[in-house]
């Protein structure tokens, strides 16, 4: 398969104060059908858990499928919420239910919040990516600024041992 093409979905459920959830599914596209068919399937193999529930089961039934099925890998990672109903997620993400599991385990991010990813960039790299110039303009004062007080401090501090 080394000359094979892959197709990957990686899709992220993402709302305010809510956990995630990732699913990825990877399959080859060297089989045209799978290419034509790689929405319906994907909805299929995840019982509707990619399309609010909803999807056609038919699907499941013909050689297509099983094609798109054989050439599959997917994986299902869930952050936040409740952890029993994420571990059932992730432990069986073709399950019948899994929808009405998987909205249940939004329903529980207030009471299990969880951070799912935190970056840290310096308030002069934010501010040269603005779109207004003239915050652009003041990012090189913001980080003279910053230089100045972080020098200062460490006088400062020296000063005060003496």
């Amino acid at each position: 398969m080394a000359d094979s093409n892959w197709f990957v979905l990686r899709s992220s459920t993402r709302f305010d104060l809510e956990p995630d959830q990732f699913q990825t599914v990877w399959a080859d596209n060297s089989d045209s059908t799978v290419n034509t068919n790689w929405g319906v399937d994907v909805q299929a193999a995840y019982n509707g858990l990619t399309a609010s529930g909803q999807f056609n089961a038919s699907v499941k039934s013909t050689s297509q499928y099983s094609t798109f099925s054989n050439l599959m890998q997917k994986t299902v990672s869930c952050a936040g919420g409740n952890s029993t109903l994420a571990q059932m997620i992730v432990s069986a993400p073709t399950n019948e239910t899994v929808y009405n599991t998987f909205s249940q385990w939004v329903g529980s991010s207030l009471t299990s919040p969880d951070v799912m990813s935190f970056q840290l960039l310096e308030l002069w790299t934010i501010m040269s990516a603005a779109p207004d110039p003239t915050v652009q303009k003041r990012a090189p004062d913001v980080l003279s600024a910053y230089s100045w007080i972080v020098s200062s401090v460490i006088v400062l501090y020296i000063h005060l041992s003496d």
